[in-house]
């Protein structure tokens, strides 16, 4: 894997453990009463409120270069904070990069979903986490963007996208099936190409699912053959079709949880290149990349130790 360059930070003995608060993690009093009694009972933790969009990344590039380097850095926040924390991590050039865990503050906790956290007391879970001992998973990137969950085009980039904050805070996961549904009727589709070593299709695109692991949109399983630890991205893909047959293959999808559909193309890759001569919205982890006509996708086998719980 290819990073760039950052040299390590003089600095006085950090804690083993730091936690990078989002907005509602920051003020979160069950958490905050989880942080003192594990300081209490020996365990070196320190937390960081985070101040905006790209302060993880920052944060965590600059904590993972620190000397001696921290056991472990834990995003307390979304799949956006936690998708900035990965890259800071990932850009800080380390052979023996600091372990990543997860605690779910956000609106969807798409990934958090996945390990198996609780989202109604994500508190609960960080002294599972300290416990745990880290597990190597792969690692997606996406035109230099690293990734860990799920990257779409089409119909759930575009709703993700589009959805406004206040609507999300509101409703919640709710917020984003609103959004899809009015994707979904929409008439026009981006064209695209998409080439790899297992497939070549082009074609109107309705829907790309890129799984690294298997849950996105709120909750839903989409990539639900994905595995974090097997050195395969799983591609999902919609080709557009009338409304009844993309009801069908998104039925047997989100509902019937297989992607094993006439409507459904699939195929496991190391690598793949997405061309568009459209606009093209990816959405990976939750957060949207500008659009661009060509998108470089490869999978980093076991490139990030995890905290699991």
């Amino acid at each position: 894997m290819t990073r760039p360059a950052a040299a390590r930070l003089p600095c006085s003995m950090p804690p083993t453990t730091h936690l990078l608060l989002g907005p509602r993690a920051a003020d979160d009093a069950p958490l905050a009463d989880t942080v003192a009694g594990l300081q209490r009972a020996g365990h070196d933790l320190a937390t960081h409120r985070l101040e905006g969009p790209g302060h993880a990344t920052r944060l965590a590039r600059e904590l993972a270069t620190a000397e001696p380097t921290p056991h472990a850095i834990i995003a307390a926040g979304g799949d956006g904070t936690l998708n900035e924390t990965l890259n800071g991590l990932l850009t800080a050039s380390l052979d023996d990069p600091p372990a990543l865990g997860v605690l779910p503050y956000g609106t969807a906790n798409d990934f958090a979903t996945f390990l198996g956290h609780a989202p109604d007391a994500p508190a609960d879970a960080l002294a599972d986490l300290l416990a745990v001992e880290p597990r190597p998973v792969d690692v997606g990137e996406i035109n230099g963007r690293y990734f860990l969950n799920v990257a779409t085009a089409g119909l759930a980039a575009e709703a993700t996208a589009d959805t406004p904050a206040p609507l999300k805070s509101l409703l919640g996961e709710t917020a984003y099936s609103i959004s899809a549904f009015f994707k979904f009727v929409r008439a026009d589709r981006p064209h695209v190409t998409l080439h790899a070593a297992s497939l070549d299709w082009e074609g109107d695109l309705f829907l790309l699912i890129l799984g690294n692991a298997a849950t996105a949109g709120g909750g839903q399983s989409v990539a639900p053959d994905a595995r974090l630890d097997d050195g395969l991205l799983d591609v999902i893909l919609i080709p557009d079709a009338p409304p009844a047959e993309l009801g069908a293959a998104l039925y047997s999808l989100l509902i019937d949880h297989q992607a094993h559909h006439d409507g459904l193309i699939t195929a496991r890759v190391r690598t793949l290149q997405i061309e568009t001569s459209d606009a093209l919205t990816l959405n990976v982890d939750g957060e949207t990349l500008d659009d661009m006509p060509l998108y470089h996708v490869s999978l980093h086998p076991r490139a990030m130790p995890l905290l699991m719980p």
